[in-house]
């Protein structure tokens, strides 16, 4: 029996090696989630440090309609459904979150400072702007979904985009299309580099893995075999910001 689950896991691992280095082909706008499981796959991510967090000190007095996102002006366009949320016109006051992941260093809450909001009625459609835009990779967006009891799920395949501008509002489409789960409604996000990185055991760490492929691939070990150990390995590593809407 112990031989049988030893060359379980070590198929496993073996799988998990070629579904990273197929990530590592040119960049992607979607990167599928290759397990369709209904069983629930949930983790409590916390309020931690790597958690979208509010900035002191912000305020929200310019939020008017303007028409320029090459970059260059004082004015940015906003998209219609998105002329409620909060908004920085000069691309650098007026950020309301803080997410470490999202910074230079990756350690600075506030310098990972961002803006994100919700379409009004619907939750597949959100919108992003970043202070700091970041040129050496795509940002990944995974919809989610978090209990009252703060336990949260994916709902669908990431969506990526290159943010490199920070006069500019993104609009992301997100998709809901795990298999069970297109009925629950997105009310939170992951929002992820897509860097690669060393993670803990039982991750192999030998070797850096992709940020959302370790995501993903913590999610679905979870659900399929009840385990949460990869997702506390993911955690731990902090390589993410779970950006909950109100």
């Amino acid at each position: 029996m112990k031989l049988a689950k030893s060359k379980f896991y070590f198929i496993l691992f073996i799988y998990l090696t070629q579904f990273i280095l197929s990530s590592c082909e040119a960049p992607r706008t979607t990167r599928t989630s290759n397990n369709g499981s209904t069983s629930n796959s949930v983790f409590n991510y916390g309020d931690g440090t790597s958690s979208g967090s509010l900035i002191n000190g912000t305020d929200d007095e310019d939020d008017d309609d303007d028409d320029d996102d090459d970059g260059t002006s004082s004015s940015i366009s906003i998209p219609s459904g998105a002329t409620s949320c909060n908004w920085s016109e000069d691309g650098d006051s007026d950020f309301e979150m803080g997410g470490a992941h999202l910074a230079d260093d990756e350690t600075t809450p506030a310098d990972g400072a961002y803006n994100i909001c919700q379409h009004g009625s619907s939750d597949t459609t959100i919108y992003f702007q970043i202070k700091n835009p970041i040129s050496d990779e795509q940002i990944c967006f995974i919809p989610m979904f978090r209990s009252t009891t703060g336990q949260s799920t994916y709902l669908g395949e990431p969506r990526c985009l290159m943010a490199t501008s920070n006069n500019r509002i993104y609009t992301i489409e997100l998709y809901k299309n795990r298999s069970g789960f297109t009925s629950y409604d997105i009310n939170g996000v992951m929002i992820m580099r897509d860097k690669s990185y060393f993670y803990t055991s039982p991750y192999p760490t030998t070797y850096k893995l992709f940020s959302v492929d370790a995501y993903l691939y913590c999610a679905n070990y979870l659900a399929v075999y009840g385990s949460d150990a990869y997702c506390q390995a993911f955690a731990n590593g902090g390589n993410y910001v779970f950006h909950l809407f109100n």
